[in-house]
């Protein structure tokens, strides 16, 4: 038995549709409307709760891998941990972690720190796991869908470095892991194939979808000023540009080899969501106008 914990999330989601047929998957829900969303893909929901540990036992009861996919919120390290808890308590022969790829050598953020704490409890514990350690999502792009739609995507430090990887490589990978004979011994980071900054993200949008959009460079106070005023919580604004500061600051080349080392094939290229992913959304009708504030980031659409 498979059990999916952040099934309805932006990788979680994807893998659950990857699983989509088999009669040994669980979804972990708190909600009717996540409940109904893994119905959807053919599997059992199950309810449980990361900030109830007395709620979880049912759910982790009688599985033999784990996915356990979390947004960073700043009580994240108690929320996996007591998936942690859970999965011991249960046996769980294979956790499989969503961690975070550093942002830079030597520079640790809030981002990727509670991520760091939990891959130290699972070696401490000697929970049977794998961990997945994804660079920037690709996708983090269509949270400024509307901007784009007028032409304009915006970032402070506009030449941080990313190796932005496909959503869909990444839910492939942890596919891979979970259904693998034994848990594999190695951390996995995962990334696109080429570096891009955020300066040439904007510049691969406009030859991909044959529309002009130009990057403005923001004043990092004044991008989370937007952040704020769109409704983003202040611990999530600084956090976020705590590590794009992070990427600012990277050395050298941070592409990796995971993708292919597993999936055996090419990683997807930024290009390559551009045209199927983002694409179809620019197509789509405008939703109806919003604050120009509301276009920077709404919440970890990364995770």
């Amino acid at each position: 038995m498979i059990l999916l914990v952040g099934a309805t999330g932006t990788i979680g989601s994807r893998v659950a549709r990857l699983l989509a047929g088999r009669d040994d998957v669980r979804c972990l829900v708190r909600s009717d409307p996540a409940e109904a969303a893994v119905v959807a893909c053919g599997h059992t929901p199950v309810g449980g709760d990361l900030a109830r540990p007395e709620t979880l036992g049912p759910a982790f009861r009688g599985c033999d891998a784990v996915l356990l996919v979390t947004p960073y919120r700043p009580d994240q390290l108690r929320l996996e941990l007591a998936a942690l808890d859970a999965a011991e308590a249960a046996g769980v022969r294979h956790l499989v972690a969503l961690s975070v790829l550093d942002a830079a050598p030597g520079v640790e953020v809030a981002m990727t720190r509670e991520h760091r704490l939990v891959e130290e409890r699972l070696r401490e514990r000697g929970i049977p796991h794998s961990v997945l350690r994804p660079d920037w999502f690709a996708s983090n792009t269509a949270a400024q869908l509307d901007l784009i739609r007028g032409g304009l995507i915006t970032y402070p430090y506009a030449d941080a470095l990313t190796a932005p990887v496909d959503p869909r490589d990444i839910a492939e990978v942890a596919v891979a892991a979970l259904t693998a004979d034994e848990p594999w011994p190695d951390v996995v980071e995962l990334t696109g194939p080429q570096p891009l900054t955020f300066r040439q993200s904007a510049d691969r949008i406009a030859a991909v979808t044959g529309r002009p959009v130009a990057l403005l460079e923001a004043d990092p106070a004044d991008w989370r000023g937007g952040l704020l005023a769109s409704g983003v919580e202040g611990w999530y604004a600084d956090a976020l540009l705590e590590l794009i500061e992070g990427y600012a600051r990277r050395t050298g080349d941070p592409v990796r080899s995971g993708v292919p080392d597993v999936l055996g094939r090419p990683a997807r290229s930024y290009d390559d969501w551009v045209r199927d992913e983002l694409a179809p959304l620019l197509d789509r009708p405008a939703q109806p106008a919003q604050p120009a504030t509301k276009t920077v980031f709404t919440a970890r659409s990364a995770r």
